[in-house]
């Protein structure tokens, strides 16, 4: 079943596949770690599997209007990731969940299909350490999972990893002075409080504390040392709590709520600032966005997204969020915008939607003029 689908109900059972870069690349995001250049793979309801390529400009920073060669087959939800000479997109689904693999290498234009993953997989989450990529969870369709692998793109070889403690999809991923570590996310039983940590170079999981609250489909990432964990759903409503993790003492503290309840946002960390965008409040696919600082621990509302969207991918290049893709609530959606934090406006940067007609757009809005539509519920 489809995320999007599944996002007309209170709890969320599905989210997009993310990928966190590795931290010791120094690259700050969520979805995709940023290189020389960024490529967003295969969103929308048109089966053309189109792509579209950003490079880092010295002045403008924009999306230019090639579009990468089609892949070989269009999905949605995939874990994405890219390393300084390849992107690369495993799994996700395309009425079926998918254990496909392909790359786009940036010198030659081209994709190639690479080796299979051992499962198919929606809803996973992912990371890279270490130039490794590593996947974990997920729903085969059948059954949630609590398998893991790990793709060496030297090699071309998936190697599995031993299992985590607890069978999870749309969990909550950071990596943190080179640990991968999940919370929360749903087993098909129960919306799960639980966290774990996998130590690549012991290649085991040990629990965490669990966090202070039952989460699936959470925001969140790495802060200063810390596993930050932002919305998402309990059994019963979408949230707005938000708490860190500190390794050093071992515990789950609160921080600030946001503004808005969410779950299925997105987000992406600039100067240890978390953008938190769009999501699902339990009743709206949502257009606000917001950003956490870590010096202050306060949370600022910044100028809506051009439109609602919920279960998109974000990332950053050139310190600036791009958002890409998504579900309003009637149809899922492959347009792409971009939040430049020093101009404070939101920028309709490029669709490749096959029907443009179908995409929800307007204008942008500048920091200090009106953040909310007209009508919209006030936040919390």
């Amino acid at each position: 079943m489809f995320f999007g689908q599944l996002l007309a109900g209170q709890c969320i059972n599905r989210s997009r596949g993310g990928c966190v870069p590795d931290e010791d690349d120094d690259v700050p995001g969520h979805d995709y770690a940023v290189t020389d250049s960024v490529c967003v793979c295969g969103n929308g309801t048109s089966q053309s599997g189109k792509a579209l390529k950003f490079d880092r400009m010295e002045s403008s920073g924009v999306w230019d209007t090639q579009s990468v060669p089609q892949m070989s087959k269009a999905r949605e939800a995939p874990v994405a990731t890219s390393t300084s000479t390849h992107v690369y997109v495993m799994g996700g689904y395309d009425g079926q969940a998918l254990n496909y693999v392909e790359s786009y290498e940036f010198a030659t234009a081209s994709w190639t299909t690479l080796p299979d993953m051992s499962q198919r997989r929606e809803g996973a989450v992912g990371a890279l350490i270490r130039g490794k990529i590593y996947i974990c969870g997920g729903h085969n369709g059948i059954q949630y999972l609590n398998s893991a692998e790990r793709f060496n793109p030297v090699t071309s070889e998936w190697e599995k990893l031993p299992p985590m403690r607890e069978r999870r999809s749309v969990a909550t991923i950071a990596v943190v002075k080179g640990r991968l570590q999940v919370a929360g996310g749903v087993n098909g039983a129960n919306v799960l409080p639980l966290a774990e940590s996998f130590d690549p170079g012991w290649g085991d999981w040990e629990a965490l504390p669990a966090m202070t609250t039952a989460r699936q489909g959470a925001a969140g990432g790495h802060i200063d040392g810390c596993f930050y964990v932002c919305g998402g759903s309990d059994e019963n409503k979408v949230l707005n709590t938000c708490e860190r993790y500190i390794p050093s003492d071992g515990v789950w503290e609160p921080v600030s709520a946001m503004r808005w309840r969410r779950a299925a946002a997105c987000n992406a960390i600039i100067n240890r600032c978390l953008f938190i965008c769009g999501g699902f409040d339990g009743k709206d696919h949502l257009r606000s966005a917001e950003v956490f600082d870590a010096e202050t621990g306060h949370w600022s509302l910044i100028p809506i997204m051009l439109s609602a969207r919920s279960a998109a991918a974000a990332t950053v290049a050139k310190g600036c969020v791009l958002v890409f893709g998504g579900y309003d609530g009637t149809r899922r959606l492959s347009d792409v915008m971009r939040f430049d934090p020093t101009a404070e406006e939101w920028n309709d940067v490029m669709s490749y939607m096959v029907d443009s007609e179908e995409r929800q757009t307007s204008s942008s809005t500048g920091m200090g003029v009106e953040l909310l539509p007209a009508g919209a519920p006030k936040p919390i």
